[in-house]
């Protein structure tokens, strides 16, 4: 349900323009996910369950930013998906890569000062991803200059990332190579 619901506009009634977090499609897919984080802890491990809450608050947000795009267009819109013009607008892939792009670099410092090397590892992931979007999709019809540019202020994020956040050590068990008797 979470996921389908993820890219309707939803309507904002009972309130007479689009909130972000009071809208009723939002309050559901937080619940939905609150219970799914609950149900996948009580069946696996914590780490599987915050992986699954993170992932889904990721999401979450996501759709709050295209919902936000969607009702920015049109405030008064009665549509039950969330445009086509939202998909095609550039303002909404560069604030989605603006918000990628921090997700991940919290998940980066994050990971650096708690010696969490798998938050770490999905920070730089998701950062990666979305330097990859911008360059390789959201640039695609842009001239050289422009990519240029984009590569080298990308460069300059991947650097300050690992000047402020490098990655932490391994734990004691997987840094050790087993000995050889």
């Amino acid at each position: 349900w979470f996921l389908t619901t993820l890219f309707y506009a939803g309507l904002p009634a009972p309130l007479p323009r689009y909130v972000p977090l009071l809208h009723p499609l939002e309050i559901q897919q937080t619940l939905c996910a609150a219970v799914l984080v609950r149900w996948v802890r009580a069946r696996l491990s914590l780490k599987k369950a915050l992986f699954l809450g993170d992932a889904l608050l990721w999401c979450l947000l996501a759709g709050i930013i295209a919902r936000l795009f969607h009702f920015s267009r049109d405030p008064l819109s009665r549509s039950l998906f969330i445009s086509p013009k939202v998909w095609e607008s550039a303002g909404f892939h560069l604030t989605l890569f603006i918000f990628s792009s921090l997700y991940g670099i919290t998940h980066l410092i994050a990971g650096h000062r708690l010696k969490q090397r798998p938050v770490w590892i999905a920070g730089a992931a998701l950062t990666v991803a979305a330097i990859g979007k911008l360059l390789i999709l959201d640039l695609a019809a842009s001239g050289t200059a422009a990519r240029i540019v984009s590569f080298f202020i990308a460069g300059l994020v991947l650097l300050f990332i690992g000047y402020a956040a490098p990655c932490p050590p391994p734990p004691a068990a997987e840094a050790q190579p087993p000995a050889v008797s």
